[in-house]
């Protein structure tokens, strides 16, 4: 029998895409369960905050990663003939 000829039931194809989503939440449901997260660390989390105000300027110091990497970015002059 050729596997393009199967018939699934009509509920195996709608809850297809379902399965992983199903499985990570019956897992994180089972880890609670167990008691396998800790969530005082979620809760002590802050949410909502506003970034550092710093200048968002152009750094121009030219540090150990600037000529470290600055090789790969020159080409030795060689004439094409």
């Amino acid at each position: 029998m050729s596997r393009s000829k199967v018939k699934r039931p009509r509920s195996a194809l709608t809850w297809r895409p379902w399965a992983p989503l199903i499985g990570v939440t019956t897992g994180c449901v089972v880890g609670a369960w167990f008691g396998l997260y800790d969530v005082n660390r979620i809760l002590a989390a802050a949410w909502v905050g506003l970034p550092a105000s710093v200048w968002p300027g152009l750094d121009l110091s030219f540090g150990p990663a600037f000529w470290s990497i600055l090789p790969a970015f020159t080409r030795p002059f060689s004439p094409t003939i």
